[in-house]
């Protein structure tokens, strides 16, 4: 990798900000305004669209890069074996600069229900109750007997007890105090926001909203370079139109302790 090329990744349990946070990054930094955005999951085998060490390092040395990763801390890449890709993705997550963004995990899970139901067919027969109880199908086989709430537990809990060059940031934080999330962006990467602070928190998915936008940033210079797909709102407090009392027990006893260390009732 060349010293002159900065590089960051940005990691989530799926559903919790991730690319809210990378929209922020590549508006606001201008090292990484023209920035290719690179799916690190991609280097584990099995990948849909599998990456090699040379297009990665290619990448690395001729490009500012945001990386998006939903991988555990390593156990990802131990259970898979040992490549070149896999020896280059372990020397990554110990080198790069890492933001790990994580969210309410109620709000995540109504955020995954949505999310998979438009695609991932298990998911489509089932009713919010049953999706919350069904086993975890993301990462290592071995955590496939947890259940949503404990993965996502396992996840966050997995990250934040790492130390090392690694900002945890919330959700929340990002869309209720914009500036104040950005600014720790700043004295983490170490770089200066690059002119007037661009706001890429999400909008209503409303086609006349999304029509008047387009209009009104024709011949702007600051156009919103966005990679967000399949977003619902970002809303906040969503869970409580979706869990009744017997869910919220169920994410008590799976999730309830970390959700109290976050800062979330």
């Amino acid at each position: 990798m060349s010293a002159d090329h900065k590089h960051i990744l940005v990691i989530s349990h799926r559903r919790s900000g991730t690319h809210l946070t990378i929209d922020a990054i590549r508006n606001n930094f201008l090292p990484f305004k023209t920035s290719e955005l690179l799916v690190f999951d991609r280097l584990l085998p099995g990948a849909s669209e599998p990456l090699t060490t040379n297009s990665l390092e290619l990448g690395l040395t001729q490009n500012n890069m945001v990386l998006k990763a939903h991988l555990l801390p390593g156990s990802e890449l131990s259970d898979a074996g040992s490549t070149p890709e896999l020896q280059l993705a372990d020397k990554l997550l110990g080198d790069l600069p890492k933001i790990y963004v994580y969210r309410d995990g109620r709000d995540t899970m109504v955020s995954l229900f949505d999310y998979l139901k438009a695609f991932h067919k298990p998911s489509m027969q089932l009713s919010f109750k049953e999706f919350l109880r069904t086993n975890n199908h993301f990462g290592p086989e071995r955590f496939g007997h947890m259940n949503r709430v404990a993965f996502w537990n396992h996840h966050v809990s997995s990250w934040m007890n790492k130390s090392g060059n690694i900002l945890f940031l919330s959700f929340e934080e990002l869309v209720n105090d914009y500036t104040t999330a950005l600014k720790k962006m700043v004295s983490f990467i170490d770089l200066p926001v690059n002119g007037d602070i661009i706001d890429v928190r999400l909008k209503p998915k409303n086609l006349f909203r999304k029509l008047l936008d387009k209009v009104s940033s024709l011949g702007r210079k600051n156009e919103i370079q966005r990679t967000q797909v399949l977003f619902n709102k970002g809303s906040i407090g969503r869970y409580k139109s979706y869990f009744d009392e017997e869910d919220l027990e169920f994410f008590n006893a799976h999730g309830g302790e970390l959700l109290n260390r976050l800062g979330y009732d």
